[in-house]
């Protein structure tokens, strides 16, 4: 398991986008056996809309696909 939390604000546009601990995703990964991966994550941006997170499911999708070996999708 891995958890990751930004502990410092986050600026953008000259603006305050995130206070510290509005940014969190903790992410598992587990193994079944010699090929069989499980992960299962999440992500929660304090009071941000749906559109900004939908970003964040790109990360988990890349990480499945390195350990499972599978190449990236086409457009």
């Amino acid at each position: 398991m891995v958890a990751i939390e930004n502990v410092s604000p986050v600026r953008g546009f000259m603006l305050t986008l995130f206070n510290p601990s509005d940014l969190q995703s903790p992410h598992f990964l587990e193994r079944e056996g010699p090929n069989v991966w499980n992960y299962y994550g999440l992500a929660w941006a304090g009071e941000i809309t749906a559109s900004l997170l939908a970003s964040y499911v790109n990360r988990p999708m890349a990480l499945y696909r390195h350990f499972v070996g599978s190449p990236n999708p086409q457009p």
